[in-house]
């Protein structure tokens, strides 16, 4: 039986989807576990107050949703939020190439409801808005010392492991929410974030983290093998970084100012996360016009 976090996430492990993308039935005990395992990182997700905020936003949307599928814990590189129509995901006007396997409903083929399977096809938005799937497991995302020989075939770095189950679940969710929005967007940053979308992910999966666990390592990029974000070569000092990358961060606040909102409080006991550049930002922001109030 799927069990649900809320009206729109529902978490189902009848079958766990292999890397070659074919499905095998669970026996019962398997599919159960992985669901309440699934349910109890989305809990320890919502008890912080910036993943509390993203998952009631997801289950605020009216008419999509959510599923949350299982693949191996050792093929982890299957993590993925995958929109059910990349046309309806994407903002209303962004254009791109269709890719292979995805599903673009603004070019059916002629004479049928049919998707064309093939790339290199123009496709424009609608920003409609889109059921997601994601694919997780939560074993893929911890350092127990069963998983570290396979971390290491893969050419992950164990010794400094910076991934953990509930921000790549945090981060995945990201993706899901603005998808189900519709005003996800497929553009390349040209670096080691490697698109747009995933560096928004990121920033807000360190905001959760630092959160969550203060003091843990911060990530700078979005390569498989976790960088800190000294390492990756960006600004540690959250508004030092808000200010190396302020068009991406106007650009969220504009995009996603419901989850933002809350990040910007300043007053004690209302702070949320130890790194937050949106908050840096803005306390910047003040102190320059306190001071040029004061020379007037």
């Amino acid at each position: 039986m799927p069990r649900y976090w809320g009206k729109n996430i529902r978490i189902d492990g009848y079958c766990v989807v292999e890397a070659d993308q074919t499905e095998t039935r669970w026996a019962k005990w398997e599919a159960e576990q992985w669901e309440v395992d699934v349910q109890n990182v989305f809990r320890k997700i919502e008890q912080s107050r910036i993943g509390r905020k993203l998952i009631g936003l997801i289950n605020e949307i009216s008419g999509r949703y959510i599923e949350v599928l299982p693949i191996r814990r050792q093929n982890k590189q299957q993590t993925r939020a995958k929109p059910f129509d990349w046309t309806y995901a994407l903002k209303n006007g962004h254009e791109t190439t269709g890719a292979d396997g995805e599903r673009w409903s603004s070019a059916p083929r002629p004479g049928t409801i049919d998707m064309p399977a093939h790339s290199n096809l123009m496709v424009i938005g609608n920003g409609l808005g889109s059921n997601v799937t994601l694919y997780y497991h939560p074993g893929a995302w911890n350092s127990s010392r069963q998983m570290r020989s396979v971390d290491e075939v893969c050419g992950f770095d164990t010794s400094r492991y910076g991934y953990g189950a509930d921000d790549v679940l945090f981060h995945e969710c990201v993706h899901a929410w603005r998808a189900m929005k519709g005003v996800f967007e497929v553009v390349a940053t040209g670096d080691t974030w490697r698109a747009s979308e995933e560096f928004f992910a990121v920033v807000l999966s360190n905001i959760y983290v630092s959160e969550t666990r203060p003091g843990d390592p911060l990530r700078g990029d979005n390569l498989e093998r976790f960088s800190t974000l000294k390492e990756a070569g960006r600004q540690e000092g959250d508004a030092a970084f808000a200010m190396q990358y302020s068009a991406y961060f106007t650009q969220m606040k504009r995009e996603m100012f419901e989850l933002i909102e809350p990040l910007l409080a300043t007053k004690a006991g209302e702070r949320i996360g130890i790194w937050n550049p949106f908050r840096a930002e803005l306390e910047q922001q003040e102190m320059q016009s306190k001071a040029n109030t004061v020379f007037l």
